[in-house]
C-alpha cells in the first residue's frame, strides 16, 4: 500500500542538518530584535497580555486583486514583512520552547551559540531519540509558520477547542493536531525589581498545545497501521478516530460514521505536504469532500519539495488543479507560494525559510461552502 502521507518527501536529517536549521531560525529572530516592531511582537505574546487568545499580531488584511487570490512572499515582500515576522516569531517559540534568554542576547552571535548548546543537550540524552524529536519538531515548526502566516493574513479564524478537524495524509497527526492549533506564548521576567530598562529582561519562550474538539486521521501508510489501531483502541474519550486507508477508501468510512451518528461533520481539513498521486481526480475527491463537512469548513492544504523536480512539478500542478477547481466553484481560494520563479528545480530549491526539504513551498486556503460546492459538483 503506497504511503501518500507528508513525511515521504522528508529527508533522514543528521546533526549538522538540525543544527543549520535552528542556526536559520535564530539568525532571523536576531534580525527581527533590531527592528522596531520587535517590542511589540513580544508584547503580544507576553503572558500578561489579556489578549494572549488573539492569534493575529497584524490587524489589517493585505488587499488581494479581485479573482486574483494569490500571493508571492519573494515578490509582495514589502507589505507582508509584519505577517512574516509574527509567523516566524512563533516558530521560535517552538524551536526553542521552554528556553529563558535575556532579551539583551537576542543577537546572532549570542542564539547561534546557544542554538548549537540546546542541540547538543538533546543529543547528549539520546542521540538517536534526539534526532526524532527534533526532525519533528522542525515539521511542526514548518506547519506552524504556514497556519500562523494564514492567521496574520486574516483567514484562518476557527478556535481549535471547537474544530472538528479531518487531516488526510496525516501520518503521526502532530502536524495536524500540534502544529495547527498551538499558541505561542511568552513569559517576561524582569532581573530586577527597580529596574527599568527594558532590555534587561529574561524571555522564555513557550507554546500552549490546544487539543481539537474532535479529530479524524486518514493515512495509507503501513508504518501508521499499529499506531492507529492502538489510538482506536485507546481513545476512550472519543475524540480521535484513526484510518489507516486510501483517502477515497477513507473519506467513505468517514461519511459511513457520520450517517450513522457517531461522528459529526468536520469544520476543518488539513494536509500538509501532500503528495500529488493523493488526489488523483480533484472534482471527485471534493464530491466526497462535500458530504462529511459542515455548512462551512475551512481547508488548508500544502505542498513541499517532493524527492526530486518531477515529484515538485506534480505536486504544483496538482495545486495548479486544485486552486482552479475552487476559483471555478466561486469559493474564493487563497495562494500563498514562499518560493522564488525559474525551473522546477529552481523553484524547488529556492525557499524563503532555511532548507528546502523540510519547508512547505505552497499553501492553498479556502472556506468551503458546502451548498455552494455542492451546486458547483451539479453542474460540472
Amino acid at each position: 500500500m503506497k504511503n501518500y502521507s507528508f513525511l515521504d518527501d522528508v529527508p533522514f536529517l543528521n546533526q549538522n542538518d538540525l543544527l543549520n536549521e535552528f542556526q536559520g531560525n535564530a539568525r532571523r529572530i536576531s534580525e527581527l530584535a533590531k527592528l522596531d516592531l520587535f517590542d511589540n511582537l513580544v508584547d503580544w505574546l507576553s503572558d500578561n497580555n489579556s489578549n494572549l487568545g488573539n492569534k493575529r499580531f497584524v490587524k489589517t488584511k493585505i488587499k488581494l486583486k479581485k479573482n486574483h487570490n494569490e500571493i508571492n512572499v519573494n515578490k509582495d515582500s514589502s507589505g507582508i514583512i509584519p505577517h512574516l515576522a509574527a509567523a516566524e516569531f512563533v516558530v521560535f517559540c517552538e524551536l526553542f520552547r521552554g528556553c529563558s534568554i535575556n532579551k539583551s542576547n537576542l543577537n546572532e552571535d549570542h542564539l547561534l551559540s546557544f542554538s548549537e548548546k540546546l542541540i547538543k543537550e538533546y543529543l547528549d540524552k539520546n542521540k538517536d531519540k534526539a534526532i526524532n524529536i527534533l526532525q519533528h519538531k522542525l515539521l511542526v515548526a514548518d506547519t506552524l509558520r504556514c497556519v500562523q502566516l494564514l492567521r496574520e493574513l486574516g483567514f484562518v479564524l476557527q478556535d481549535g477547542k471547537t474544530s472538528r478537524q479531518l487531516a488526510i495524509g496525516a501520518n503521526t497527526g502532530v502536524r495536524d493536531v500540534d502544529g495547527t492549533h498551538a499558541i505561542p506564548e511568552i513569559k517576561t521576567n524582569k532581573k530586577s525589581i527597580i529596574s527599568n530598562i527594558h532590555n534587561d529582561e529574561d524571555l522564555v519562550f513557550n507554546m500552549i498545545f490546544v487539543r481539537p474538539f474532535h479529530v479524524v486521521l486518514i493515512d495509507a501508510g503501513s508504518d501508521v497501521s499499529q499506531l492507529y489501531l492502538k489510538i482506536n483502541e485507546q481513545d476512550e474519550s472519543n475524540k480521535i478516530l484513526a484510518i489507516n486507508e486510501e483517502i477515497e477508501m477513507g473519506l467513505n468510512i468517514l461519511k459511513k460514521s457520520i450517517d450513522e451518528k457517531k461522528t459529526e461533520k468536520r469544520t476543518l481539513i488539513t494536509g500538509y505536504r501532500i503528495d500529488h498521486n493523493m488526489i488523483p481526480d480533484v472534482p471527485k475527491f471534493f464530491s466526497q469532500i462535500s458530504m462529511v463537512i459542515d455548512d462551512v469548513t475551512e481547508l488548508i492544504l500544502t505542498i513541499g519539495a517532493g524527492n526530486n523536480a518531477k515529484e515538485f512539478e506534480g505536486r504544483v500542478r496538482k495545486f495548479d488543479e486544485i486552486f482552479d477547481f475552487l476559483r471555478n466553484c466561486n469559493l474564493n481560494p487563497v495562494r500563498i507560494k514562499m518560493h522564488a520563479d525559474g525551473s522546477m528545480e529552481q523553484q524547488r530549491r529556492s525557499h524563503l525559510f532555511g532548507h528546502f526539504t523540510l519547508n512547505s513551498h505552497e499553501i492553498i486556503f479556502c472556506k468551503l461552502k458546502r451548498k455552494i460546492l455542492e451546486k458547483s459538483l451539479i453542474n460540472k
